[in-house]
């Protein structure tokens, strides 16, 4: 038996490069690229080939793993205000589920040719099966609260969950969702990579500009008697902070300039389908600069499903002068790019060990994904 498997289908995206039709990729046991090279006629010994498309692993940038018993239990709707109310009353609806639920999906986005995924943690529920799982994970330990006598217990509590957990860091959840004190505890405690939900919604933009809107009810039980001031980029993260600023529905043109300029090394995560969930509304991307632009699932609370070929779907269906190689670029070196992993990941280059993903029924005519397309995992 050789030790090298070669694969080839009617085209090969590198992504780092254009696609090679009827490309051949040779492979080791371990699956680190050796060789990727143009068809030829005598190169057929041994070669496996496959009817679609041949593309790297998926790098998904924003996921609640430990939510994954939540599934088809909140409404959809309701916008940000609405969804968090239900994530207040319904958490803990099939807690039961919730290692068993985490596992499943866990397996599935594998088999699915997901490689690494941002997962934000809130509890110790995942860190046995996310160790120990064939997915590189990185760990957002999320902290928020707006109680000021719990500010130290929240931010101990998360400094103990993040000993559980791989390659984990101390993240904020929202600039909205922290008090003074917690907001202060981490402005010492900086962190060279971070993650945030940023401009989800037309409430979260209201309150972080003008004070105003529906999320001021939240803050007037803890600040009855003085205007609650929300935490700023500034405040909590360095300059060269790797930022992954997350859904950013709501941004102006002024803002993302000055957060490029502030934050040059952060990234914009875009969520469609999660927004579609709670909002209805898909994300636009025309002001972000494209190799800062990636991809995320979300979390089955807001979505039916963890799959990055998903993400690429609504994003193409809402914008449909996105070219699929814009798209995957997204979903694959950008993402390995924002969590640091693009040494290994993202895109098919010798040395690497990015996985490699069959997509069947790939319309060849359009050049595009449809709602038949499907994603399995290779190698």
């Amino acid at each position: 038996m050789s030790e090298y498997r070669k694969l080839s289908a009617h085209f090969i995206f590198p992504v780092h490069s254009p696609p090679i039709q009827n490309g051949i990729i040779t492979v080791d046991h371990e699956g680190k690229i050796i060789d990727i090279q143009e068809s030829s006629q005598k190169e057929t010994y041994n070669v496996e080939f496959y009817n679609g498309i041949i593309v790297p692993g998926f790098v998904n940038c924003h996921c609640h793993l430990e939510l994954s018993h939540l599934r088809n239990i909140l409404h959809p709707g309701g916008e940000i205000t609405g969804f968090i109310t239900q994530m207040r009353e319904r958490r803990n609806e099939k807690a039961e589920k919730a290692v068993s639920e985490a596992t499943m999906y866990d397996q599935l986005m594998f088999k699915e040719g997901i490689v690494a995924v941002a997962d934000i943690v809130n509890s110790d529920i995942t860190a046995k099966l996310k160790n120990e799982s064939l997915i590189h994970y990185i760990n957002y330990i999320e902290v928020f609260g707006l109680n000021e006598s719990e500010a130290g217990n929240i931010f101990n509590r998360a400094r103990q969950l993040k000993k559980l957990f791989k390659n984990s860091h101390i993240s904020p959840h929202a600039l909205y969702s922290l008090s003074p004190g917690l907001a202060n505890l981490l402005s010492l405690h900086k962190e060279d990579t971070a993650t945030l939900h940023y401009m989800e919604a037309s409430d979260e933009a209201a309150y972080l500009r003008t004070l105003t809107g529906n999320l001021k009810a939240n803050y007037q039980q803890y600040f009855p008697n003085e205007k609650h001031q929300p935490a700023s980029l500034d405040q909590l993260f360095n300059p060269t902070t790797k930022l992954l600023l997350i859904h950013n529905l709501y941004i102006s043109k002024n803002e993302e300039e000055y957060i490029q300029q502030q934050f040059p090394e952060s990234y914009r995560v875009l969520c469609p389908a999660s927004n579609l969930y709670i909002s209805n509304q898909c994300p636009s991307y025309q002001i972000f600069k494209e190799d800062r632009i990636c991809l995320g699932t979300d979390s089955l609370a807001s979505n039916q499903k963890l799959s990055m070929l998903q993400e690429m779907l609504e994003m193409q269906n809402a914008h449909p002068e996105l070219c699929f190689e814009t798209l995957l670029s997204w979903a694959c070196i950008n993402g390995a790019n924002a969590l640091d992993v693009s040494k290994e990941m993202g895109s098919f280059e010798p040395g690497k060990k990015p996985g490699i993903v069959l997509l069947e029924n790939f319309d060849f005519q359009t050049f595009r994904i449809t709602k038949k397309t499907t994603s399995k995992r290779l190698v």
